[in-house]
């Protein structure tokens, strides 16, 4: 499970944050024990704590003005896996993660012509 410090208050996890947001629209949608809950981070304003940056799927499908957190996603979900991989054969997976990271400047892939390669 994944949990994420709001402002020094106890650890909330992103499942119950997100179920949170889910009975506010409908009380009925409230997942069910060890059922998955889906989400992704989303590109907003810096210095704001994660947990604020967490929406639904749907959301972000509903919502054109929301935009994926491509830098979080690079240097937290796809940087480590590479390194594990690419560790075996030498190769500086670093330096690559930080051209793609400058190449992207906003982090947003649409404009940094990686787009189709991810």
């Amino acid at each position: 499970m994944t949990y994420i410090i709001v402002n020094g208050s106890p650890k909330v996890s992103v499942r119950d944050y997100i179920k949170g947001r889910w009975l506010q629209v409908d009380p009925r949608a409230e997942p069910r024990v060890g059922e998955r809950v889906p989400y992704v981070i989303v590109n907003g304003p810096p210095a704001v704590p994660l947990i604020q940056l967490v929406r639904s799927p749907y959301d972000l499908l509903a919502d054109p003005s929301l935009r994926v957190n491509a830098r979080y996603y690079i240097t937290r979900v796809i940087m480590p896996s590479l390194k594990r991989c690419f560790s075996l054969l030498g190769a500086d997976v670093d330096a690559w993660g930080q051209l793609l990271l400058v190449n992207c400047g906003a982090a947003d892939l649409a404009g940094c012509g990686l787009k189709g390669m991810l």
